[in-house]
């Protein structure tokens, strides 16, 4: 499935991205370092370098979406479509609400601004079902 997405994008495939592109669908949300060192795990060689290339790259082929996180580093998601994240104050996982409509609130953001988007990025914050039992 990967190698296709990279042929249609004229990225050259190799294991190592296909590799990135499998543990970021597995993991949800990806760190450039976590993703390193499960990288490491198969292909002992590639460097932290290496690594932030490809994800730069597949984030400018809109393969990868960048998620920001305020106060921690961003992580990285396969690009699905706009999404509501949610991030937990207390342990730092990021998860995902698909089922929320996020055109409407689009819509009214051009509507209140007269600017014209493209994509919404939307970020909840709180405590997760877990930290807060």
């Amino acid at each position: 499935m990967y190698d296709r997405i990279l042929r249609d994008k004229e990225l050259k495939v190799t294991p190592q991205r296909i590799f990135i592109l499998e543990e970021i669908r597995k993991m949800g949300h990806a760190g450039i370092e976590d993703l390193h060192e499960r990288v490491k795990e198969v292909y002992s060689s590639v460097s932290l370098a290496t690594i932030y290339k490809n994800i730069h790259i597949l984030v400018e082929e809109n393969i990868l979406r960048e998620v920001p996180i305020h106060g921690r580093k961003p992580v990285y998601e396969i690009n699905i479509g706009d999404h509501v994240h949610l991030c937990c104050t207390k342990c730092g996982e990021v998860s995902d609400i698909m089922d929320i409509d996020t055109a409407p609130m689009l819509k009214e953001a051009e509507r209140q601004s007269g600017h014209k988007y493209e994509r919404i990025a939307v970020m909840l914050q709180g405590v997760c079902k877990n930290c807060s039992n």
